[in-house]
């Protein structure tokens, strides 16, 4: 999202980071391992084999 505040997938766990990548929470939790994530305009957008998640950041 910018210099400090992004996410990142790993199987089926979205983290979240606010310190520019020094820390991470965990976000969000699927039910089906995350393929691909993305940001644009305060959505997270992350594809698994079943759906497309979509939650908004703010």
């Amino acid at each position: 999202m910018d210099e400090t505040t992004g996410w990142y997938c790993s199987g089926n766990t979205i983290y979240k980071t606010t310190d520019g990548g020094i820390s991470w929470s965990v976000d969000y939790t699927s039910d089906s391992d995350i393929s691909n994530i993305s940001y644009g305009e305060g959505v997270v957008w992350a594809i698994t084999k079943d759906e497309v998640l979509k939650y908004f950041t703010k």
